[in-house]
């Protein structure tokens, strides 16, 4: 049984005027897309999406569920054949990238049939808040969206969103050229009262990751896997990062118990907008995010339905407006908005509290290439106040000394546990000197150029060779990532520029070029598929030695300095002639538009 929004959403649709449907996460947005279908004949809707995997979750829902044919149109299907099925009618709903809408040409001829044009009823932005969010900067086409309604008059247009308060409203509603005399808005509170929104300040090192340790508590769990749970964070990367560390700071107890079930996810939106998952019992952002929009996005996948859930948004101290004060009052030192690591601990308190965990913890620093350390990442857990630091690193439940050290340099030491000392139950505790921070490879800048027949046939192996790793790998059946699991298709561009450009000269300039996390482990592979499509660089261009001038000698007497010996050995001379002015030829002085000194060549 529908919703009254949801009813009144599809009603607008029907009445042929231009729908904005804004309502919470979890509440069946999706529905009013696929209401009208029931009542328009056999009228197609197109569905510009942000995501393939949305689309394709859509087009599973609406073959089972509704027995209507859909065709989610993605790289590796979009092919002459399925476009000639669309024209003529083979599906009722087309799920489709902004990037194929506007630059696909086979998709401009659809426009231009009268066959296919007549048969539409509208066309649903879903996210709408991608419009206002990305079209600046991440993903400049969804910025040219509104062209559509210049070239598509007679068509109208569907919005959907959890997110568009009344700034990004106005801004999608100018960018979509809407007219307001012909709009309808179907708007309701977005408050998820089934979340519990928490906010909390870290008090650890980013880097240490302790912070998400006391959320997650993943230890206390006596061996049962934990409520089903997503972390979101701002970077692929470190997504990829936290889910390794985390998975190898698992307790024995549930180590044993992983199986292939997923308990939880390091993701960022990708894997967030607009799935429909419906036991996430928690979710937590880690770290400050910049938008408003993004951030009710992520928290409100939590509690899908009737359940409950908690959202929890971890963010480092400098965002909050009460640090500086304190800091002020305290007399501590003004705080420092470069600093990642948040509120340190006194010493004090930390031993305090490493009395109740009876071990020793770390804020262990872990570089780009081996851990979760972002550039600023890392430093050691500092004692304003004090002028003392404490390293941290687990340990067992055996009783360590805390170590007071000397005001920190530049270069901090840091302690880690050694061998056990003489009764068993101490640790040693060395001083090491911090490396300093290997600095990242400069990225090759890729010239804009034309794909040719070498890269087309490059980037089809490519994609092969990830199909058939999936295989071989047992991943075949996973319909969430899908192939990007091996290599997503920004890598495989990247890959195809470095090709064509004759830049890819090994596994580890694969590794610093792409970012690729599997670069050592399939880089071999890679380098051999890519060997048949190289090119040979293209020669170095040499000046012939006649374009070399010749050194003036300080030595030369002042007579002879006016005179340069001619490179070509033709027997002429370069004279440096004397300032004058173009007014009335005196050296005394010079007009302010004439040049400093001509050249002339004189002839013997």
């Amino acid at each position: 049984m529908p919703c009254d929004f949801q009813v009144k959403s599809a009603l607008a649709q029907l009445k042929q005027t231009d729908t904005i449907t804004i309502s919470p996460t979890g509440s069946g947005k999706t529905l009013t897309f696929y209401i009208p279908l029931l009542f328009n004949g056999d009228q197609i809707t197109i569905v510009i999406s942000p995501l393939n995997i949305l689309g394709a979750k859509n087009v599973i829902q609406l073959r089972d569920r509704y027995k209507i044919r859909a065709i989610n149109l993605v790289a590796s299907n979009k092919t002459d054949e399925a476009y000639k099925d669309i024209e003529n009618g083979a599906y009722r709903v087309i799920f489709v990238s902004p990037e194929t809408v506007l630059t696909d040409e086979r998709f401009q001829k659809l426009w231009d049939s009268k066959k296919f044009m007549s048969r539409i009823f509208n066309i649903t932005f879903d996210e709408a808040h991608c419009i206002s969010q990305w079209g600046d900067s991440f993903r400049a086409e969804y910025a040219n969206l509104g062209f559509l309604r210049f070239k598509l008059r007679h068509i109208k247009f569907h919005l959907a969103s959890a997110t568009l308060p009344k700034l990004v409203l106005d801004d999608v509603i100018y960018k979509m050229n809407l007219r307001k005399n012909d709009l309808t808005i179907i708007q309701r509170s977005v408050d998820r009262p089934n979340i519990h929104i928490a906010v909390e300040k870290m008090i650890h090192s980013i880097s240490s990751m302790r912070d998400l340790d006391r959320v997650l508590q993943l230890e206390e769990l006596d061996g049962e896997p934990p409520p089903k749970f997503m972390v979101f964070v701002n970077q692929r990367r470190v997504g990829e990062d936290l889910c390794d560390f985390k998975t190898q700071e698992l307790s024995p107890l549930l180590r044993d118990k992983v199986s292939g079930e997923i308990w939880g996810l390091m993701c960022t939106d990708a894997a967030g907008m607009g799935l429909d998952i419906p036991d996430i019992k928690l979710v937590i952002q880690w770290r400050y995010v910049p938008s408003l929009c993004t951030l009710a996005q992520r928290m409100g996948r939590a509690a899908r339905g009737t359940l409950e859930g908690t959202a929890i948004y971890l963010v480092e101290p400098k965002y909050f407006d009460t640090v500086e004060k304190e800091m002020a009052a305290s007399g501590k030192r003004k705080w420092d908005p470069d600093d990642p690591g948040g509120n340190k601990l006194p010493t004090s308190q930390v031993c305090d509290q490493l009395a109740d965990a009876g071990g020793i913890e770390s804020d262990e620093e872990f570089d780009e290439d081996g851990g979760i350390g972002e550039e600023g990442d890392g430093e050691i857990a500092e004692d304003p106040a004090e002028g003392t630091s404490a390293a941290v690193t687990q340990a067992s439940l055996l009783h360590v000394d805390i170590v007071e050290r000397p005001a920190p340099q530049k270069n901090l030491p840091k302690l880690l546990p050694s061998l056990k000392t003489g009764n068993g139950s101490q640790y040693e505790v060395d001083m090491m000197t911090r490396p300093p921070k290997p600095r990242k490879k400069r990225k090759i800048k890729i010239a804009s150029y034309t794909m040719d027949d070498t890269d087309v046939k490059l980037r089809t192996c490519l994609q092969n060779w990830r199909k058939e790793q999936m295989v071989k790998e047992g991943l075949g059946d996973d319909q969430f990532f899908g192939v990007h699991l091996i290599l997503s298709n920004g890598i495989l561009d990247r890959i195809v520029d470095l090709v064509h450009h004759s830049k890819l000269l090994d596994v580890k300039t694969l590794s610093e070029q792409t970012d690729w996390r599997h670069a050592t482990f399939y880089g071999p592979a890679i380098l051999e598929l890519c060997a048949p499509f190289s090119r040979a660089p293209p020669p170095r261009r040499v000046l012939p030695a006649s374009n070399v001038l010749q050194p003036i000698s300080l030595n030369t007497p002042k007579a002879d300095q006016g005179l340069i010996q001619d490179p070509a050995g033709e027997g002429s001379t370069i004279s440096t002639s004397k300032r004058q002015c173009s007014g009335c030829g005196s050296d005394k002085h010079i007009s302010k538009d004439q040049l400093h000194s001509q050249l002339t060549v004189l002839n013997p």
